[in-house]
């Protein structure tokens, strides 16, 4: 048992020795690849993002609030409500490729992945993936347009549910409560909208902040990749020479 720790150590020692001898090479390898890291950092296009927060603040009633949200999300991308933006805004910085989606390739059209899209929503906030102050301020004002579209689309289903009921069920008011409850919330909707309310409050973008990685932290890996691979170039050139001279 002695003789097989005597020989570990000897091995260890063996190879403590053998980097201490390469310490140049690895060093080498070590500030040549800080040196990619740096050159990395220093040419690298940074990536912002800004958040913009979000709110169904008018409920229209009879309408659940999971659909208003999914018929907002699908009018924000929708190249026709986009096109009638774009008529009375022929300046915007925003094209249509930046707020779809979507993309064809191939003349396939497929679902854009999530760090391909400008915009992606969720619940109650859009993340926009731009620094671009330019940029976001269109955004937002093209949100606020689309805002309008859907709140103008309610306003049109609520208007035609309220003449059905007003039509067709209220000569059942004196047995019925539930249809002067909905007529109510029907109207008092349709008062809000009619006082310049929308469907949704939407705040301005945030101030966009870096996403990118450290660039500290890039350099830091850059070094210990250059240092292990020192450490191996070092092992495998001792391996070599040691069978060499074992023949």
């Amino acid at each position: 048992m002695s003789d097989v720790r005597n020989e570990d150590e000897i091995d260890l020692v063996q190879v403590v020795v053998t980097l201490w001898k390469g310490k140049w090479l690895i060093f080498a390898c070590m500030l040549a690849f800080l040196s990619l890291g740096a050159t990395y950092v220093q040419i690298r296009e940074p990536k912002y993002e800004s958040q913009l927060f979000y709110e169904l603040y008018l409920i229209a009633p009879g309408y659940p609030s999971e659909r208003v949200l999914r018929d907002f999300e699908v009018s924000v991308h929708s190249p026709e409500i986009f096109r009638r933006w774009t008529n009375e805004n022929s300046s915007t910085s925003l094209s249509y490729e930046m707020v779809s989606n979507t993309t064809r390739v191939d003349n396939v059209l497929l679902q854009k992945n999530v760090d391909e899209q400008l915009i992606s929503l969720s619940s109650d906030v859009i993340s926009i993936a731009s620094g671009d102050l330019r940029v976001l301020d269109d955004l937002h004002r093209y949100l606020v347009f689309v805002n309008e579209i859907v709140t103008e689309t309610y306003k049109v289903r609520v208007e035609s549910d309220y003449e059905v009921f007003k039509r067709d069920i209220v000569e059942l008011m004196p047995s019925l409560d539930v249809p002067s409850g909905e007529l109510l919330s029907m109207s008092r909707f349709l008062s809000e909208i009619d006082s310049s309310q929308n469907l949704f409050q939407i705040d301005r973008p945030a101030a966009p902040s870096q996403t990118s990685s450290s660039s500290s932290l890039i350099i830091a890996l850059c070094a210990l990749c250059g240092a292990f691979l020192g450490v191996f170039g070092v092992l495998i050139r001792s391996f070599i020479k040691s069978s060499e001279n074992a023949k």
